[in-house]
């Protein structure tokens, strides 16, 4: 596992902003993991009740909000405007496997297949997690409104995951609730269903997610009308003057 506090070699410097007061993280502190180490050293040790190398991810259940109502609740802003939170993946049936998308005002929604994530990123190797790209839509399905907003989630492999439960105690600083719920895994061990989400800003300006992303043409057609509009009364004003 390795925290840089500087930029990788043959990549560009992560940008970031600084971590808050109080989270114990030096000045410059960037944090730049890779999917193996996200996995192996965070994801793992949360769900075996293990301390993590630094505490740089908040614990917030995600499917309680709205996706730009999360920014503020992160210790810090990652790189390309990232935001990572451990969180619970609740279960939409008691006794079934298919995870509960709906959150705040609408639904995550998964785009493609799962993504191994392995041992040392070799093609082929142990797989220790697994990744998925989901998209944030307002509204009620199927006829949600898509948005910009998207999340990486991050969850062990099943192999994984009856390993920690072995070891999983219950930490003392929470309280049972709905919103930490557990799950049946392999040989019926019990073990706190937790992923890592990581957050994208969107590519468009959301305006709190009430623009859609026809609105948000509008409002560009607008502005581009205005500014050619400008540009030709100054012109004309110059030619003007000119004469005079």
């Amino acid at each position: 596992m390795t925290i840089e506090l500087q930029t990788r070699p043959s990549l560009p410097a992560p940008a970031g902003t600084p971590p808050r007061a109080g989270t114990g993280l030096p000045p410059g502190f960037r944090f730049y993991p890779t999917d193996e180490e996200l996995i192996v050293h965070y994801l793992r040790r949360r769900a075996a009740a293990a301390p993590c190398p630094a505490a740089v991810i908040a614990e917030v259940d995600i499917y309680k909000l709205d996706p730009w109502e999360l920014p503020s609740r992160a210790v810090f802003e990652g790189d390309n405007d990232e935001w990572y939170f451990f969180s619970p993946r609740d279960r939409k049936y008691p006794n079934g496997v298919r995870p509960n998308r709906a959150a705040g005002s609408g639904y995550w929604k998964a785009t493609g297949t799962d993504k191994p994530i392995t041992a040392g990123g070799v093609p082929g190797g142990e797989v220790v997690g697994v990744k998925k790209a989901l998209v944030f839509y307002q509204g009620r399905p199927p006829k949600g409104l898509k948005t910009n907003w998207i999340m990486h989630e991050y969850r062990l492999a099943d192999a994984h995951a009856a390993a920690a439960a072995h070891t999983y105690r219950p930490p003392t600083r929470f309280k049972a609730s709905s919103s930490m719920r557990v799950r049946n895994v392999v040989h019926a061990c019990l073990s706190p269903s937790f992923c890592i989400f990581i957050f994208s800003t969107p590519l468009i300006p959301c305006f709190n997610a009430l623009l859609d992303y026809e609105s948000f043409l509008r409002f560009q057609m607008i502005e581009a009308f205005e500014l050619a509009r400008n540009l030709l009364f100054s012109s004309y004003e110059l030619r003007v003057c000119g004469c005079q």
